[in-house]
């Protein structure tokens, strides 16, 4: 999975690349229902801004959205 983050200036542009995928979170307001896939960014941005951590939720519903709109 690519998480991008993308602005104004480019300068400030970063992205980051994982497949750490598991279906639990401890970070907060994670479902836990073995329903949803999480990917977590820790600390992301470069070293001269703020990073933040992120967390990619993706459910059943989610994938099959992504099939049916993906180039063949």
């Amino acid at each position: 999975m690519l998480l991008e983050k993308t602005g104004s200036n480019p300068r400030f542009d970063h992205q980051a690349k994982s497949m750490n995928y598991s279906a639990q979170s401890t970070y907060r307001d994670a479902e836990n229902d073995g329903k949803h896939v999480y990917n977590h960014f820790p600390h992301f941005g470069p070293a001269s801004e703020n990073a933040h951590d992120f967390r990619v939720s993706l459910n059943w519903s989610d994938v099959e959205a992504i099939i049916r709109v993906s180039p063949r």
